[in-house]
C-alpha cells in the first residue's frame, strides 16, 4: 500500500497476515519525506496485454504529485525514477490531476505508448517513458484559458478534460496525438 501525506511525506506500507498466532504484522518506510510539496495525487501504472510496455509493466511505475513536481517511482525495486517540475507559468498552488492511459502521441504517431496525463492549472502535459526506462519524454502540451479541475482517459489517444470557469464547467474531449508537441 503507498499512501501521500499532505506535507509532502510519500510513505509504502506492508500489512501481511501472521500464520502462526493469527493477527498482522506492519511495516513501513518513507519513499521520501520532502521532495514534495502539498502531496494530494497519487496515479498507479496499471499494465495492458495489448500494450506491452516491458519497463513499465515489470517495475511498477506510480506518479505522485505535488504542488512543486510530479516524481514517477518504480516499486520493483523501489527506486525515485523520474521528476516533473511544474511548469513556472502555473499557478503557485496548482493541484496536478493526473492519469496514466494509453495512445499515441504528436511524436509517436505509429505505436501506441503508456501516457502519463498531467493537468496543472490551464496546462496538460503528456509524459512517456521509453521501452528502456532510460528516458522521460514530455510529448504533447495542451494550453487553456480555463482551469482544469480533472483529466483521466476514456479510451486509447483520448482524454475526458474537465474546466471550471467563472461561466461554469465545460468538458472537452481531446485526441492526444493532436496535442501541441
Amino acid at each position: 500500500m503507498v499512501s501521500c501525506e499532505e506535507q509532502g511525506a510519500v510513505r509504502w506500507m506492508e500489512i501481511t497476515k501472521r500464520s502462526l498466532f493469527g493477527g498482522y504484522h506492519f511495516t513501513s518506510e518513507y519513499l521520501f519525506k520532502t521532495k514534495l510539496q502539498n502531496t494530494s495525487s497519487i496515479a498507479v501504472y496499471e499494465p495492458n496485454k495489448l500494450y506491452p510496455n516491458k519497463y513499465c509493466d515489470e517495475t511498477k511505475v506510480i506518479a505522485f504529485g505535488g504542488t512543486n513536481l510530479v516524481v514517477l517511482v518504480t516499486m520493483k525495486p523501489i527506486d525515485g525514477l523520474f521528476t516533473v517540475s511544474k511548469p513556472s507559468f502555473v499557478k503557485e498552488n496548482s493541484v496536478p490531476y493526473m492519469d496514466w492511459g494509453f495512445g499515441l502521441t504528436p511524436s509517436h504517431r505509429e505505436k501506441t505508448v503508456p501516457i502519463l496525463a498531467i493537468a496543472w492549472d490551464k496546462t496538460i502535459q503528456l509524459i512517456y517513458i521509453n521501452d528502456e526506462g532510460t528516458s522521460l519524454e514530455i510529448d504533447g502540451i495542451f494550453y487553456s484559458e480555463k482551469t482544469i479541475i480533472n483529466c483521466y482517459f476514456i479510451a486509447d489517444s483520448v482524454l475526458f478534460v474537465l474546466f471550471e470557469s467563472k461561466d461554469g464547467r465545460e468538458v472537452k474531449i481531446l485526441y492526444t496525438p493532436k496535442l501541441y508537441p
